[in-house]
């Protein structure tokens, strides 16, 4: 997974069953729903920043096309998370019919629900992924167009001051004359 949160999981990997019912923790979503919290945690606070734009700087395109194919990435790793979630859904109902016995139907509904609402919550992350992505290449155009619009004028200003001085450099070595000083021409 290319979400370069490696500190977070490492810190807080272990799974504490203090303050947990034994049903929480026996039962099938105990280790997902762990998974699922730990993941969607840290991508709450990557979306819609706001006023944190990389591209306001218009030299910043290594950390343009960086921020690109990490979010690409992440858009890879929720694609996986919901198709698992479907498969797991789908394969929710055999497992509760088989263990009846051992599960109350209070926690079976509890536990399709749960699951279901995770399902739906990695699928509206993942548009939001698709928005970003989508916005990022706009950006990333328009940091392109504001360096070309930049350089048009660099090269406008060029080519105004070749026009002024390269007629009157001309002329003057064609007539074997001096160019004319400022301070000669002014009245």
């Amino acid at each position: 997974m290319c979400t370069d949160l490696n500190g977070y999981f490492g810190s807080q990997s272990s799974f504490s069953s203090r303050g947990s019912n034994v049903e929480t923790l026996s039962g099938l979503n105990a280790w997902f729903r762990m998974l699922t919290k730990k993941i969607l945690r840290p991508e709450e606070g990557f979306t819609d920043r706001g006023k944190n734009y990389l591209w306001t700087s218009i030299s910043n395109f290594e950390a343009l096309r960086d921020l690109g194919r990490h979010t690409g990435h992440i858009m890879e790793v929720e694609q996986v998370a919901i198709e698992t979630m479907d498969k797991i859904l789908a394969q929710q109902e055999s497992n509760f019919k088989e263990l009846q016995e051992g599960l109350s139907k209070t926690y079976r509904i509890r536990a399709r629900e749960y699951l279901a609402f995770q399902l739906q919550l990695m699928r509206s992350l993942k548009w939001r992924t698709n928005s970003t992505i989508d916005r990022l290449g706009e950006e990333q155009t328009l940091a392109y167009n504001r360096l070309a619009s930049s350089d048009n004028n660099i090269m406008k200003s060029i080519t105004i001051l070749t026009m002024i001085f390269l007629p009157a450099t001309f002329i003057s070595v064609s007539a074997h004359k001096q160019v004319p000083r400022w301070d000669e021409i002014c009245f």
